[in-house]
């Protein structure tokens, strides 16, 4: 009888529903059972679940928590009950370069969210830190931003903080941003660009969906030009921080009012692995209705990411600086151009902007549109299909850029009859894309947007995705291809849990040797997962727990282009 109501109250409580949940117990509580026993019941089994977490401190409430009052320490990890929360905010959370703050979800599901107040989840001051829904494997995303009022964003991450990373976490219904991280700069100098940066901001395996604003707003929008500020009577221009080291991949992002993601004040950006659908639905203000937006102060690669259904402009780049990197993007269904780019006042001059190897299909303005005059454009490889005007590319007046190996269709259906494309937009055998490419010294490129490996043939595939001979393979390769020389790089690599269940860990046993790139494929050949780190690292976590049942072929790239392979079993 115990053991049944331990089972209960583990499955169903937590501690802010105590009450209610001690209110349940008297019903089934036929055998006497002391009220005394019901309680330690409860605690037990939060116990349990606290363990289950390794958690060092475990809440359950709505509140402020203040890490420095609170005396929180490096390489902890605070476990948020299963629960509602109407708001959860966070200061001087602070953790270590090698020992973060962990913050998950412990014993099910963790939703925030109200009609009244400010952003769902917030936080300020706070350094190394992690945000996960990893802690419940019944759920994909364990935190759950599910509402905010009006002007209020889901997770917002403010004030002097820095080295973040957000990972698994759905944001829906939000009165502004999904999620929203930057310092407006004020009156205190100790905000202004150079004397305060963020660092190493990851997001990335989130779900943004349903927002009033962006899905993501990272940076501030006035890097360019900085903002106007009166202090102690005197007007002055500030300009706000720059970040460095962001990383936003591999996140799903629908059905936003405004931008998908917009970044700005990033020198060093990587942006790759998202899916756009639906974004600039219902812009609060004019032109804010684009896919994906780089901003004043942006540099770095953009690549691997699908935008489709757009309001706008598919991609947008406005007073970047830097060389910027856009390849391998499918951008499809849009209102505006496929890509549009610009510059503003204060944009520096002379700096590359490199476009090669992207599909654009079905825009209603022109396929490419260039008013970026400081920059040293160069458009390559790129696959024009169906825009709206006519047109590949649009230039403002006298503006000259370097230009090889483009391809325009006047229509989609010309392009499906005449198998340039199938109707997922790849190259058909014969097709004028396949081995039209020229390679490129700017540009290095060892794969497609699906993951198959590029040059395939004599030479480069126009547009983002390369051909694949095989027949009726979309993502895949010959599985004798993957494990020629598997025994002799198993070696040097190893991988756990065997059999793995939600995530497989691979780790080089070669401490000089790092991972830059993992991708998974099931025994027929097909990929089915795709890892990029930001950085390459030594260990790279896979998420397994969607795939079924069988056994699966990993291959590891590192930074020199060496393959690691190796096998391992989803239970």
């Amino acid at each position: 009888m115990l053991n049944m109501y331990n089972d209960l109250f583990r499955v169903n409580c937590s501690l802010n529903m105590l009450t209610k949940c001690i209110g349940k117990v008297r019903k089934f509580n036929t055998s006497g059972l002391s009220l005394l026993v019901v309680v330690y019941l409860v605690l037990t089994s939060h116990s349990v679940i606290a363990q289950t977490c390794n958690c060092n401190v475990t809440i359950s409430k709505a509140a402020m928590y203040d890490g420095k009052a609170l005396g929180y320490k490096p390489g902890q990890t605070i476990c948020v009950a299963a629960g509602n929360y109407s708001y959860l905010y966070f200061k001087n959370i602070v953790g270590s370069a090698t020992q973060p703050i962990k913050i998950v979800n412990c014993g099910g599901l963790v939703t925030v969210g109200t009609e009244t107040g400010t952003n769902g989840i917030q936080f300020y001051d706070s350094k190394y830190v992690k945000l996960t829904g990893s802690g419940d494997s019944r759920y994909k995303y364990g935190i759950q931003l599910t509402k905010t009022p009006s002007g209020a964003s889901g997770v917002n991450v403010t004030g002097f903080s820095s080295n973040f990373e957000i990972e698994r976490v759905e944001v829906s219904s939000t009165g502004f941003a999904g999620i929203m991280i930057k310092m407006d700069p004020t009156c205190d100098p100790a905000t202004w660009r150079g004397n305060f940066a963020m660092y190493n901001i990851k997001i990335h395996d989130n779900y943004i969906h349903d927002t009033y604003g962006e899905g993501m707003y990272i940076g501030n929008s006035f890097w360019n030009s900085g903002i106007t500020k009166t202090c102690d009577g005197v007007t002055k221009v500030v300009y706000p921080h720059n970040i460095y080291g962001l990383a936003i991949y591999n996140n799903l992002v629908e059905r936003t009012g405004a931008e998908g993601i917009q970044y700005a004040c990033a020198p060093d950006y990587q942006v790759y692995n998202n899916v756009i659908n639906h974004a600039g639905i219902s812009p609060f203000q004019q032109y804010q209705n684009n896919g994906i937006q780089a901003s004043g102060g942006s540099a770095g690669r953009l690549y691997n990411n699908t935008v489709r259904y757009v309001g706008g402009n598919g991609i947008i780049f406005v007073g970047h600086s830097g060389k910027n990197l856009i390849y391998n993007n499918l951008v499809t269904d849009v209102g505006g151009y496929g890509l549009f780019c610009d510059n503003r006042a204060g944009t520096p001059s002379g700096n590359p902007l490199i476009v090669t190897n992207n599909t654009f299909v079905n825009s209603v303005l022109d396929g490419l549109c260039f008013y970026n005059k400081l920059d040293q454009t160069t458009m390559t490889n790129n696959a024009v299909i169906q825009a709206g005007t006519g047109k590949l590319v649009k230039l403002i007046t006298g503006y000259q850029i370097t230009q090889s190996a483009n391809y325009y269709a006047s229509s989609l259906s010309t392009a499906l009859t005449t198998s340039i494309v199938d109707a997922n937009y790849r190259p058909l055998k014969g097709s004028p894309l396949v081995d039209k490419g020229i390679l490129n010294t700017y540009c290095t490129m060892t794969t497609d947007l699906a993951g198959n490996g590029r040059p395939k043939g004599t030479a480069i595939d126009i547009g983002a995705y390369e051909f694949q001979p095989v027949a009726g393979a979309r993502e895949g390769v010959e599985l004798s291809g993957l494990t020629a020389g598997l025994e002799t790089t198993v070696r040097e690599i190893s991988s756990s849990p065997s059999p793995c269940v939600d995530e497989l860990f691979l780790r080089l046993t070669n401490s000089d040797l790092a991972i830059s790139e993992v991708s998974i494929y099931s025994i027929d050949g097909q990929r089915v997962n795709h890892v990029i780190p930001a950085t390459p690292v030594n260990e790279v976590r896979v998420e397994t727990g969607t795939l079924p049942t069988g056994i699966y072929v990993y291959q590891v790239v590192t930074p020199d282009l060496k393959l690691l392979k190796g096998r391992f079993i989803k239970k």
